[in-house]
């Protein structure tokens, strides 16, 4: 069972069975995060809400 003169066992390599997905997604840019956050700690209008988003998003992903 042991191999080698370190004593450790042999290590074994054995196959997952998750399920691979098959679309990878990018990662989740955190200054979004914040924007929501601040969003459900305020009760503002649905409106108010869907404006601050469009310039926020502009602002944040000007090229």
């Amino acid at each position: 069972m042991f191999s080698g003169s370190d004593g450790l066992p042999q290590v074994r390599l054995v196959a997952s069975q998750a399920p691979v997905p098959s679309r990878l997604t990018g990662p989740t840019d955190l200054r979004w995060l914040r924007v929501e956050e601040y969003f459900q700690a305020r009760s503002l209008a649905d409106n108010t809400q869907k404006a601050y988003r469009r310039e926020l998003k502009r602002f944040l992903y000007l090229d």
